[in-house]
């Protein structure tokens, strides 16, 4: 499942239109949220529920509970690159993925 978000972008006078594709903005997720991780490490996010993740996802961008580990990482600062529909087309897709082994 991909979301795909239209909107004009200037490029040197021109417009273009901008497409967001999730599984290329989840890539950058997986980074970190490695989707076999080691004991440990940063957990996955493969299926995890949607609501799970929207509601951490939404708490590191501010718009939801603050989590106490979240002001101690990056995701405050990543996340304010995304708006609610993004969020959510990120929360539904790794919610899409088969679950990591533990």
């Amino acid at each position: 499942m991909a979301f795909h978000s239209s909107g004009a972008v200037a490029d040197g006078g021109n417009v273009r239109h901008a497409v967001w594709d999730t599984a290329v903005v989840a890539a950058t997720c997986v980074t970190c949220h490695a989707p076999s991780p080691e004991p440990g490490g940063i957990p996955s996010l493969n299926g995890l529920s949607a609501e799970h993740l929207l509601t951490r996802l939404r708490g590191f961008k501010g718009n939801g509970p603050a989590q106490t580990t979240a002001a101690m990482t990056i995701m405050p600062l990543l996340m304010q690159g995304y708006d609610e529909a993004q969020i959510r087309a990120l929360a539904e897709w790794f919610a899409s993925r088969q679950a990591s082994p533990r």
